[in-house]
């Protein structure tokens, strides 16, 4: 599993290391809600989500590609009704690194809708207690991440954005699976 997680790594740093010295790039940020779907869905409420990341130009026809962190918390359900002796009191904090590819349509316009998808490595955070016994595991595997947005700037190097995104991993964490809706600012450099 390090094995994984340290080629997913060094994949990401690459690719950022890779970027060329007249390329335009953007770093973004974006908080948001998520919205626990599958297995996940059964026991985890509605919860947040932070994201941020760093895109670079690949020729000037709306792809970039990249790197997108993220991390958050969904709080469990009361699940004693259901089960007696399940916790209602545990989170569970999903969190990850992927390599992503953007498209942006309309670049010249003052809206772009894109699309977008990612790769890389998705982690489950499990906290709370079961039948009287605290838990507290993590599990993590490969994830994946499909999304759509629309950009506004507001100026040559600044942009608000709202998206949804759809995150799911599979193997250990292929119960994980969410939608998130997010807003952010991203960043020309």
């Amino acid at each position: 599993m390090n094995g994984r997680i340290l080629s997913v790594l060094a994949a990401a740093a690459l690719m950022a290391l890779s970027v060329p010295s007249a390329a335009n790039a953007q770093f973004y940020i974006s908080g948001g809600a998520t919205f626990p779907t599958g297995d996940f869905g059964d026991y985890a409420k509605t919860g947040w989500q932070i994201a941020g990341g760093y895109l670079f130009d690949i020729g000037t026809a709306g792809l970039s590609v990249g790197i997108d962190g993220f991390y958050g918390e969904n709080k469990h359900k009361d699940l004693e009704s259901i089960s007696p002796g399940l916790e209602s009191d545990g989170k569970t904090n999903p969190y990850g690194i992927m390599g992503v590819a953007v498209y942006e349509f309309g670049m010249e316009s003052s809206v772009a809708p894109y699309v977008f998808g990612g790769l890389g490595w998705l982690a489950h955070k499990y906290s709370g207690s079961i039948f009287g016994e605290s838990i507290d595991e993590t599990d993590s595997g490969f994830g994946y991440q499909l999304g759509a947005g629309v950009a506004f700037p507001v100026s040559t190097s600044i942009a608000i954005y709202g998206e949804g995104r759809y995150t799911a991993g599979t193997g250990d964490v292929s119960d994980t699976k969410f939608f998130s809706v997010l807003g952010g600012l991203s960043f020309g450099i």
